[in-house]
């Protein structure tokens, strides 16, 4: 029986979980893990470094030599590789994640297989988020600003301020950014999630990587700044489009 891909919606050939073209995505993706690793390494232990420099703190205390927001994530795509590999095979699990290197080399060689898993499209889209995340703190561009969704291969596109057409990073389609918007726009305008201002705090964590804190959405929502519809016990009902927004506000002044 004959099924839609479960990522863009296309042709799946038999015997296989998802389609030519996003396979090849995913693959791509999986190529890159390495060099993205080693950038995280270097950024995690400071030897380089990402976005505008700030000097002194002025509390007295010298600055950590860890630069601990970097190695959350250099952890994530750790903790992901050793995942995959350990539904590849049982034993490549076990290999220590200081042998990342060598961890990532059994996927590259055994690529094929990787796709023949049923968990792949999972896979799939976790390697996607995280490594959205990653580029977003790598490379944090002050100019930058969310166009929208990649109506090709689903994954978030970023544009110069005033720009009219975007370029996916991920399956190189163009696409006019105020279609990109409008898109956008109408898919999260009647969406909304129902929890307390601590689990917005940890959606916008999970969603976006960026950390706000449970008093400030509290104070927010007292002041009027952050709508949301009170529902009693400490629950809201929080339109996806205000946490959003607030989340693009902090990842500006950060």
């Amino acid at each position: 029986m004959d099924f839609g891909c479960p990522e863009c919606g296309g042709k799946v050939a038999p015997g296989r979980w998802m389609c030519h073209d996003c396979e090849t995505r995913y693959l791509r993706l999986l190529r890159d893990v390495r060099p993205t690793m080693q950038v995280l390494t270097s950024l995690t232990m400071k030897t380089s470094h990402a976005g505008a420099r700030c000097h002194g703190g002025g509390d007295g205390f010298a600055p950590s030599p860890i630069d601990w927001g970097m190695e959350r994530l250099r952890s994530e795509l750790g903790e992901w590789i050793q995942t995959t590999a350990s539904n590849l095979k049982a034993s490549y699990g076990l290999i220590p994640l200081r042998q990342w290197k060598r961890i990532w080399t059994l996927l590259v060689a055994n690529r094929n297989s990787i796709l023949q898993l049923p968990s792949v499209h999972d896979d799939y889209r976790s390697l996607r988020h995280i490594m959205t995340l990653i580029d977003h703190a790598t490379h944090p561009g002050e100019d930058m600003m969310l166009a929208g969704q990649c109506p090709d291969c689903h994954m978030p596109i970023m544009c110069p301020k005033g720009a009219k057409t975007a370029k996916c990073a991920y399956c190189d389609a163009e696409h006019d950014v105020e279609t990109l918007h409008k898109a956008m726009n109408s898919r999260i305008g009647n969406l909304h999630v129902t929890t307390t201002p601590t689990g917005a705090s940890e959606w916008i964590k999970n969603e976006y990587g960026i950390t706000i804190k449970r008093t400030t959405i509290a104070m927010r929502i007292k002041r009027g700044q952050l709508h949301a519809t009170p529902l009693g016990d400490g629950y809201y009902e929080f339109p996806i489009r205000e946490l959003a927004a607030l989340a693009d506000e902090y990842h500006k002044t950060t």
